[in-house]
């Protein structure tokens, strides 16, 4: 297993985080009024940064920010000013995610402003979609409204244990415009999903979860391939994905690591973590990818 990229390839590095800042600014968009205040849901782009607020739900993937440019950095001042918002609006948990790119400016910077690594941080992958055939492969049906729609946000909200507010949240996403929702079934039970966002300049893979009943059968894997079919369909040049990154090959926390790399997605660049509270725990844990 390859933790590390081959190549560091800044305009791929830009892409990915162009498409995921569009896909994840997208999914909270898509929370029901009624929900985005319940949860205290907010987001920001600066010129160069995006910035993700979830208050009342306290999961690193929900309350972060990121440079989309890396000339974020060079700015002090746009700098503090997403640190500042996150301080308003995010959780207390919330981090700042350093892309390879840029690194020592990035961590130089934060560091005069407070702000200090944390963990091992998030892996980013891409992949060209093509073909990819599963044998065995289960029943994965899109969940494009009623009862499909109810199952996809079950299986979401059992698998992370997310409070009942973020059900109507997922259900609504299910309907949403660029996204394709998917549930796999095993004996006519719902028990994982994901879901693929087709941005303007890629798609985004995402809401990997699967019931601890279910784990190690492969649906996960199943499930990557269902979707790189599918954007390829829809003429997506390529595709993104991030997972917590693992600390050894046989961490328990690399298993969507794993199953990505094996699906065909090649390791972009590494993200570190960088927070202000020193409590902050590690962010593979709750990252949206299990």
């Amino acid at each position: 297993m390859n933790i590390q990229p081959t190549e560091i390839q800044a305009n791929t590095s830009r892409t990915i985080r162009s498409i995921e800042a569009e896909a994840w600014i997208d999914m909270l968009d898509a929370a029901p009024l009624p929900v985005r205040k319940q949860l205290g849901i907010e987001t920001f782009r600066s010129d160069n940064a995006c910035f993700l607020a979830c208050r009342e739900l306290p999961a690193v993937p929900f309350n972060r920010g990121f440079a989309v440019r890396p000339q974020w950095s060079a700015s002090e001042k746009e700098m503090a000013e997403g640190l500042r918002w996150l301080d308003r609006n995010a959780s207390k948990m919330w981090v700042i995610q350093v892309d390879e790119e840029g690194f020592d400016a990035s961590s130089a910077a934060l560091s005069r402003m407070g702000i200090t690594r944390k963990d091992s941080g998030w892996i980013k992958f891409f992949s060209r979609p093509v073909d990819h055939i599963v044998p065995n492969e289960p029943r994965i049906e899109i969940a494009d409204g009623g009862r499909k729609a109810t199952d996809f946000a079950n299986v979401i909200n059992a698998a992370y244990g997310f409070p009942t507010a973020t059900f109507e949240w997922f259900k609504a996403l299910a309907s949403r415009d660029r996204w394709t929702c998917y549930v796999a079934y095993a004996d006519n039970e719902p028990c994982s999903a994901g879901a693929a966002f087709f941005g303007s300049a890629g798609a985004w893979f995402g809401i990997d979860a699967t019931l601890a009943t279910a784990r190690g059968k492969g649906l996960q894997s199943a499930m990557i391939a269902r979707r790189l079919r599918d954007v390829g369909d829809k003429g997506a040049v390529i595709a993104m994905a991030e997972t917590g990154r693992p600390t050894t090959v046989d961490s328990p926390l690399g298993t969507s690591f794993r199953n990505y790399q094996r699906a065909g997605f090649e390791v972009q660049h590494y993200s570190a973590n960088f927070a202000r509270d020193p409590n902050a725990p590690r962010s593979a844990t709750p990252v949206f990818m299990m």
